[in-house]
């Protein structure tokens, strides 16, 4: 049985999946993207937080929430022929399809827009605004500002399966990644919107601590890897330090500090690094808050109405973290978040199971944690703004979950048919409904949400190059992903017949 380096497979696989959301994706379908495409496009012109304004009106908003927005909101310049606006016209509109998106005026004059993500943090918008730059029209621009922000996201997720491989243990170790690897998570990847690097370096920085931590000595690339994942995470968004926070506090507590004190003994120079670029990343973070960031306030007033409204709100944010589309008006089919969870809950039953009596209560210290913390978020935070929480919002930090429990199995659970049979199926699963999850967007995109289920033969909106070859591409993701987990058989070699 042939295993080693199956896990590049899993990349080929997931670089397939993001390539087809690239393409199949309208125009700025996700969320705010239009705005994160300006601040790219700015950024990458010199316009480092534009100019302020209070010249900002939308009719969505409430007062409260605009008083909000225009702490953020600059106006920045835009070449000619770039201008993304009045893409948005079946926004909110699930039942209209993006076939109006064609008589859209390009708007070709260079003009200055205003963007209410201007103040956001700069690092991630840098190279999608440099590859923007070179696009001819909105619509090249912003896919080549996808595919930069996709290419970073695929060097995390190529980083964290590569840390989290075990060789014996094959398939079983791609578990936990591919089911923190929501359809959401993998959407998102391939968008021009810093939720995306974000959520990938979250889930990489936690999978570079749980290397780190490992009995058996990590590989020197681990160290610079844990320094650029958490670099990355620590400059992607104002909630960037309180991700790196959590992910190093769980990951001591669980396994202890002297798990990955060890490792720094052996390998000082490489830790020191890593502790000095963290450093400076947190600290850049907060630097950048303290000059740009939007006044915040946190508070626990009128806590009952507040949390009556985060029950009723609950099941939308979980479900939101599997995956929710375009302007949170593309659900998938409701079976598929009913056959995610069941596949989570039975990665997490494994882990209870098999784990010891500290894992089993970090386990559940942590399923509470990510099932509280869209609730903790919208209640001490969110509201007081007049907005509520998104489960993007959030998968950074709940994402961990899986990450753990799959941490869990690898370590105490052999390589046995049994176990290997659960994870190639669990991850099968997976693969299908990451191919769902395209087709629920692809199908709000192609014809509305009350168009034929089979919309490939008369679309009424259709990516570059047709709906074909993005299907061939995600059914190649799905199958590949399914290879991944499968294990290579090597017929055995024919005894020799030589004289000896």
């Amino acid at each position: 049985m042939v295993t080693r380096g199956r896990w590049r497979l899993a990349v080929v696989a997931y670089a397939c999946l993001m390539a087809a959301w690239v393409v199949g994706n309208p125009p700025f379908a996700a969320p705010d993207e239009w705005a994160h495409y300006l601040r790219a496009l700015g950024l990458a012109q010199g316009a480092w937080v534009g100019e302020p304004t209070r010249d900002y009106e939308d009719a969505n908003l409430s007062e409260q929430q605009l008083g909000w927005v225009v702490q953020a909101t600059r106006v920045v310049p835009v070449p000619e022929g770039l201008s993304p606006l009045g893409f948005g016209c079946n926004t909110f509109r699930p039942e209209q399809s993006a076939g109006c998106l064609p008589d859209v005026d390009a708007r070709p004059e260079a003009a200055r827009l205003t963007t209410p993500t201007g103040t956001y943090p700069p690092a991630l918008y840098v190279l999608p605004g440099l590859a923007a730059l070179r696009g001819t029209s909105p619509v090249s621009a912003l896919l080549a500002g996808r595919a930069a922000s996709a290419l970073v996201c695929l060097v995390l997720l190529a980083g964290m399966f590569a840390a989290l491989w075990r060789e014996e243990q094959g398939a079983l170790s791609l578990v936990g990644p591919a089911l923190a690897l929501t359809p959401l998570a993998v959407a998102l990847s391939a968008t021009l919107n810093t939720s995306g690097p974000e959520i990938l370096s979250g889930m990489a920085f936690f999978a570079a601590l749980l290397r780190l931590t490992r009995a058996e000595s990590p590989p020197r690339w681990v160290w610079g890897f844990a320094a650029g994942a958490g670099a990355v995470l620590a400059l992607s968004r104002s909630m960037g330090t309180v991700w790196v926070a959590a992910d190093v506090l769980l990951v001591l507590l669980w396994r202890g500090p002297g798990a990955l004190l060890a490792q720094a003994r052996a390998r000082p120079v490489a830790a020191g690094v890593t502790a000095v670029v963290l450093a400076l990343s947190l600290g850049l973070n907060r630097l950048w808050e303290a000059l740009y960031g939007p006044r915040v306030h946190v508070g626990f007033e009128r806590l009952r109405p507040a949390w009556k409204q985060a029950r009723l709100w609950w099941p939308d944010w979980l479900r939101e973290q599997v995956g929710v589309f375009q302007y949170l008006d593309a659900p998938m089919p409701a079976w598929a978040y009913v056959a995610w969870t069941v596949l989570l809950v039975g990665l997490l039953g494994a882990a209870l199971g098999w784990g010891r009596a500290r894992d089993r209560v970090w386990l559940v210290l942590t399923l509470a944690g990510a099932l509280f913390a869209p609730v903790l978020l919208y209640i001490a935070l969110i509201r007081h703004n007049g907005w509520t929480v998104q489960g993007r919002h959030v998968l950074p930090l709940t994402a961990v979950l899986p990450l753990l429990a799959g941490e869990v199995l690898v370590s105490r659970v052999g390589a046995s048919a049994r176990a290997r049979a659960w994870a190639i199926a669990t991850v099968a699963g997976v693969a299908v409904l990451q191919g769902v999850a395209w087709w629920a967007n692809a199908h709000r995109s192609a014809v509305g949400t009350l168009g034929p289920v089979w919309f490939w033969s008369a679309p009424e909106w259709s990516p570059p190059l047709g709906w074909w070859p993005w299907t061939v591409l995600v059914l190649a993701g799905a199958g590949l992903l399914v290879s991944a987990a499968s294990p290579a058989w090597r017929a055995p070699r024919p005894p020799s017949t030589a004289r000896r």
